[in-house]
């Protein structure tokens, strides 16, 4: 599937290194940093719309091996 004009394809490494690098670019010296790091890991690995992130709770996380 392509993704836009750009010609990349969705989850090309391309686009997995272009998503780490603006993950790892958030200064994460100060709790809002922790925050917009953790929201946009979930964002960029779940393909999850911002409203159903800012809506989930604690409860809605579970634990698979050392990954949650």
């Amino acid at each position: 599937m392509k993704l836009g004009e750009s010609g990349l394809c969705l989850g090309s490494s391309e686009r997995r290194d272009e998503a780490r690098q603006l993950i790892d670019s958030i200064d994460i010296s100060a709790p809002s940093g922790l925050r917009d790091r953790a929201l946009l890991g979930i964002m960029v690995y779940s393909f999850a719309r911002v409203s159903a992130v800012v809506a989930m709770d604690a409860g809605d996380y579970y634990q698979q091996g050392n990954r949650w």
